[in-house]
């Protein structure tokens, strides 16, 4: 998911980011008008961009601003592709353990597969790289092997 915010324009636009993120734009400008996303008014009309550091901070679940950026500051922060924290959503856990959406949540039904690190707005679920890792290493025990564990 933060492959898709690295790959928007900084600043970016809040359609923008509704559309990397899957949600609505009335999502994103509900969270800017509530103070939990940051952005800022770039002419008379009220169009907005949103810094990639504002983003990250959002998503993360940081409701403190972080401090103004001077125009010329690059406000992102490179993440690489191997880097345990970056969150993935539904669509790219299923591609990592390759199997389908249904059979994904029914395994966390059943308690075999571990729930969603976060929820994020418009209630799209996302884990971090770094438990699907985990547990694709050391999760992955049939049925009978998970009860005897508990």
């Amino acid at each position: 998911m933060f492959e898709r915010i690295q790959q928007l324009p900084d600043p970016t636009t809040p359609a923008e980011l509704a559309k990397a993120l899957r949600i609505t734009p009335a999502s994103v400008r509900r969270a800017i008008k509530r103070g939990e996303l940051r952005a800022c008014q770039t002419s008379h009309r009220g169009d907005r961009r949103i810094q990639h550091s504002a983003i990250l901070s959002w998503l993360n679940g940081d409701r403190t601003s972080p401090p103004p950026l001077a125009s010329n500051t690059v406000a992102r922060e490179p993440i690489t592709p191997i880097d345990p924290w970056v969150l993935l959503d539904t669509p790219e856990v299923c591609v990592m353990v390759g199997k389908s959406r249904g059979t994904l949540w029914r395994w966390i039904r059943d308690d075999y597969f571990p729930e969603p690190d976060k929820v994020l707005p418009g209630g799209h679920k996302a884990w971090f790289r770094a438990t699907v890792q985990n547990w694709i290493v050391h999760g992955m025990a049939t049925p009978a092997l998970r009860s005897a564990r508990k």
